[in-house]
């Protein structure tokens, strides 16, 4: 066959890849010490009004952004357990983050994927990377499907 094949984008190589889940306190505390401080990182929000956005930020802003985030998912939970929403990936030394919106999370089973609230790379993603993990937005016909299922589950 011809023709040779389009590099693979690094970004999102590592963005859809293997990452741990940070399930514990103490697990998120020690990768908080790991994360590299000496070097530019990307805060990316996929769910900007607008489109999605993507920052520079200093290594250390991000490491404090990253120790904060167990209590900052604590609190939007109304738990006290803000862990098991932040996933990290690493590659020869280039980092990522995931981080869910809790509130924006099933609590059941379905066929929904929650969209990424905020991610934090060591690698700036390029324009089509940033497009590719921008949600779709909502459809509202999955809304109505389930509430119709729902209504007729309850006898409403």
């Amino acid at each position: 066959m011809g023709g040779d094949a389009a590099p693979e984008d690094p970004f999102l190589s590592l963005f859809h890849g293997l990452l741990k889940g940070m399930l514990t306190e103490e697990l998120h505390r020690k990768t908080a010490a790991r994360l590299p401080r000496d070097r530019t990182w990307y805060r990316i929000l996929p769910q900007a009004e607008g489109g999605p956005t993507c920052e520079p930020l200093p290594g250390e802003v991000v490491a404090a952004e990253f120790a904060g985030l167990v209590e900052e998912l604590a609190a939007l939970t109304g738990l006290r357990r803000g862990t098991g929403w932040t996933f990290v990936g690493e590659r020869g030394g280039e980092w990522l983050v995931k981080v869910f919106n809790p509130q924006q999370c099933g609590s059941g089973c379905g066929d929904y994927t929650p969209p990424v609230w905020r991610v934090y790379s060591t690698l700036e993603p390029s324009p089509a990377a940033l497009a590719a993990i921008t949600p779709p937005p909502p459809d509202p016909s999955r809304f109505e499907a389930f509430a119709a299922r729902a209504r007729r589950l309850l006898g409403r």
